[in-house]
């Protein structure tokens, strides 16, 4: 048994945003470690929203989860990268619904819009047969974020059913509206291409389907920015409307997180294969480049880059010590983190969510952003923050 599930089994099952409202305990905190200030003068203005559930021990000797937010909710985050997680849970979810003789390692045939014939199976990066494969995609997507893999799980699922699945599980605020780094309309997002199955002489077909589900985001104010750049690369001298694009709250990300990390302790019931949740963990953990397959030489794929709380906890202790088990996002100027961190000396763990939006000339889409003044720094610092109070110290008693 892994030590975290030692650890946790005796946990009591509660969702990381039960009375999960601004308590104080991060404001405090980030006040008092004086890094934050310029963001707490105008934390809405940097969409700043932070959710951390750590592992207390209660008067009764028990142990529980307590979460602490700071600003959850408040306005609308776009999730970028960081929803990719939930594309891999629908995928290998769809593909054990197949059942035998499919698997992560079946090769997966692509199709060409409505191409009658599947002959896209090549991928020279998996190095255990160059052939596409979900398990690779996944391993990719999670890894260095690929957003192409992304894509592909998205055919695969398919538009409607990715958000019936996702929404069949309680999270109804969880919306997959469209494809990474393309530039269709809405109509072709909901679009998915065949795909083929190839498990030996059996081949399972994948349709093409056409998606009517209409899903958008209601809760929140949706415009972002004073201009965005619209097609053409055309200045559009107006905010850009986020209504139909991704959306996965801080909270239902980190609900996520803690399915997979410790499903004793979640509300939701993600109902994956034992094998399928440890191979999906096992990809969040990676550093890109000691990872056997794929390979990444690339000196910008980054541990630090993929994990951005990291610079900061190795302030305070050693990365070898550290467990993290993550996906972050960065795009449109929001940058994300949502993560599990132990420290596998001391069995000490808890879980973060945050987000902030870096964008200091107001044009969303012009790709000119603050990530290096602001949301880098500001990852860096809650890392150390986090570490110091809730990994050095025994957590406190409520």
């Amino acid at each position: 048994m892994s030590l975290l599930l030692a650890v946790l089994l005796g946990l009591g099952a509660v969702s990381p945003c039960a009375g999960a409202g601004d308590d104080g305990w991060l404001a405090a905190r980030m006040q008092e470690a004086g890094k934050f200030t310029a963001l707490l003068r105008e934390p809405a203005t940097h969409r700043l929203q932070i959710l951390v559930t750590e592992r207390v021990t209660g008067a009764d000797g028990q142990q529980r989860l307590v979460p602490h937010s700071y600003r959850v909710g408040a306005e609308y985050v776009y999730p970028a990268s960081a929803i990719k997680t939930f594309a891999a849970v629908a995928a290998m979810r769809a593909l054990a619904k197949i059942g035998e003789p499919v698997d992560l390692d079946t090769p997966l045939a692509l199709c060409r819009s409505r191409a009658r014939r599947c002959t896209s199976t090549r991928d020279p990066s998996n190095l255990a047969g160059g052939v596409v494969t979900l398990g690779h995609e996944i391993r990719k997507m999670q890894i260095v974020s690929d957003n192409r893999a992304f894509n592909r799980l998205y055919d695969f699922v398919g538009h409607r059913q990715i958000n019936q699945d996702l929404h069949s599980l309680g999270f109804h605020d969880v919306h997959l509206q469209h494809r990474l780094s393309t530039s269709e309309l809405p109509a072709a997002r909901r679009r998915t291409p065949p795909m083929q199955l190839r498990g030996g002489a059996a081949v399972v077909e994948i349709p093409a389907r056409d998606s009517d589900l209409a899903v958008s985001v209601r809760d929140h104010e949706l415009t972002v920015g004073s201009a965005h750049i619209g097609p053409g690369g055309v200045r559009v001298p107006a905010p850009m409307d986020f209504a139909d694009r991704n959306a996965a709250p801080v909270c239902a990300l980190q609900r996520l997180t803690v399915a997979l990390v410790a499903p004793t302790l979640a509300q939701v019931d993600l109902g994956l294969e034992s094998k399928h949740r440890e191979f999906l963990l096992a990809a969040m953990q990676v550093d890109p480049h000691g990872s056997q397959n794929p390979r990444f030489t690339d000196p910008a794929q980054s541990l630090a880059r993929f994990k951005p709380l990291l610079p900061g906890i190795t302030r305070v202790l050693p990365a070898a010590q550290i467990r993290y088990i993550n996906k972050a996002g960065k795009a449109y100027g929001f940058h994300l983190d949502n993560a599990y961190i132990e420290d596998t000396r001391s069995g000490r763990a808890f879980f973060v969510t945050a987000a902030i939006y870096a964008d200091r000339d107001g044009t969303v889409g012009d790709d000119n952003y603050a990530y290096t003044d602001i949301s880098v720094p500001f990852f860096a610092d809650l890392g150390e923050l986090l570490a110091r109070a809730l990994l050095l110290a025994p957590a406190a008693t409520p």
